[in-house]
């Protein structure tokens, strides 16, 4: 390695910093910086104090301006204009999405472990669609190898979240490894863990001391009788309505984490006052820290079903005790950052696990909604996702 001069360069907001470019391969640079190498765009030369350790050079272009300056200052040659530097690619996440935002979670990193739509259920509200063939196997399909390789990656490149979130592209405690991925969370990140689950394998003891390694733990609760957990989740034959009732009581009694319930709201189905309050009684048995009550906003696995009006949500929220939570939209301007760079396959990764709107997607992305509506119809173009326009407004789906 030897240095080739000093050189200014600004990186993708515009900050400016002064170093020594050292020289390690075609194009590919280490940069010695000054202690002050941050600073706002500026025209006159900024001072070059006792160099840091160097950093590899990631996300900076060289900035031209500042040739005449540093030539001036220093006797080293001004690295060549025509020289740039290779910035590598961002890794590509094959399991993480997000974060996105969450009502009731600030920033969520999405962990998916299942292969798309692995799930016990086929849900007629589901915004992933309907399931071709329901499952109760538990199976590793995904290595948990690849998972924690990426939760490292993205560990080491300064990730931040609320909540390291489980759940995605199905049922997470499909997979029989999903507790050893909460331990490794709990001892490897700064962060809370949080799993989501439709609850159906709690009747199995082994899943519910895995699901006790949670910080929080999400379930649902979308009926009151076998009959009417048919007719809303459309479960594998061999799920029983009582036994998962069960497994709830018996996993409340070990776990010392935060538990959530889920109420999913359809009109026609289980939106009437006496139905709701079957439900309600029934979280009593188990006593969650929070009910959740939830209704559709974006297209669901059955075209018929529909949003539960907001005045119906607050009535049936009262029959609980306490009072259960009901949505509200998030805060304007409200957004997270994608793991990756928000590009195409960022968008496409985070839209097969989490739909949603195209307004959504462009605040995350930072992009505008035109900008962004461009990209969805590429991926749709690409039968990468589906664009669904319903009420003015546009959807992306898997």
């Amino acid at each position: 390695m030897s240095p080739v001069g000093f050189v200014a360069v600004e990186d993708r907001s515009q900050r400016v910093g002064v170093g020594v470019a050292i020289g390690i391969g075609v194009e590919k640079w280490l940069f010695v910086s000054p202690n002050k190498r941050i600073q706002r765009r500026r025209s006159t030369p900024i001072p070059i104090a006792t160099p840091t350790p160097m950093l590899q050079l990631s996300g900076w272009r060289l900035l031209p301006t500042f040739a005449t300056v540093c030539n001036s200052q220093f006797t080293q040659p001004f690295l060549p204009l025509r020289a740039r530097v290779t910035v590598p690619a961002m890794p590509a996440y094959h399991h993480l999405f997000g974060p996105v935002q969450s009502r009731r979670f600030g920033r969520s990193l999405g962990v998916d472990l299942v292969r798309p739509k692995t799930c016990s259920l086929n849900c007629v509200f589901c915004q992933l669609g309907p399931t071709a063939a329901t499952s109760t196997e538990r199976r590793a399909d995904v290595p948990l190898e690849e998972i924690l390789a990426e939760l490292d990656t993205w560990r080491r490149a300064g990730g931040e979240a609320d909540f390291v979130t489980l759940g995605g592209s199905g049922e997470p405690t499909l997979h029989p490894q999903f507790g050893e991925l909460l331990r490794w969370i709990r001892d490897n990140l700064p962060f809370r863990s949080l799993l989501l689950s439709n609850g159906t394998l709690f009747a199995d003891e082994e899943v519910r001391h895995a699901a006790a390694q949670a910080d929080v733990v999400k379930i649902s609760l979308h009926a009151w009788d076998q009959a009417s957990f048919e007719r809303l989740a459309r479960p594998h034959a061999s799920l029983r309505f009582d036994a998962i009732l069960d497994g709830y009581r018996r996993f409340r009694r070990v776990f010392r984490g935060r538990l959530h319930v889920e109420v999913f709201v359809v009109p026609g189905v289980n939106d009437r006052p006496e139905q709701m309050a079957r439900i309600a009684r029934l979280t009593q048995s188990f006593q969650p820290d929070i009910v959740d009550l939830n209704t559709l906003d974006r297209p669901a696995a059955d075209a018929v079903v529909q949003a539960c009006p907001a005045q119906t949500l607050e009535q049936l929220a009262a029959l609980f005790t306490p009072p259960a939570l009901v949505p509200h939209p998030l805060l304007p301007g409200t957004r997270a950052a994608f793991v990756d760079t928000p590009d195409a396959d960022a968008i496409a990764a985070l839209v097969q696990r989490h739909p949603s709107p195209v307004e959504q997607l462009a605040a995350r992305s930072g992009q505008s909604v035109e900008a962004t509506l461009a990209t969805l119809k590429s991926l749709a173009a690409q039968h990468r996702i589906h664009l669904i326009r319903r009420d003015n407004t546009w959807f992306a789906t898997p």
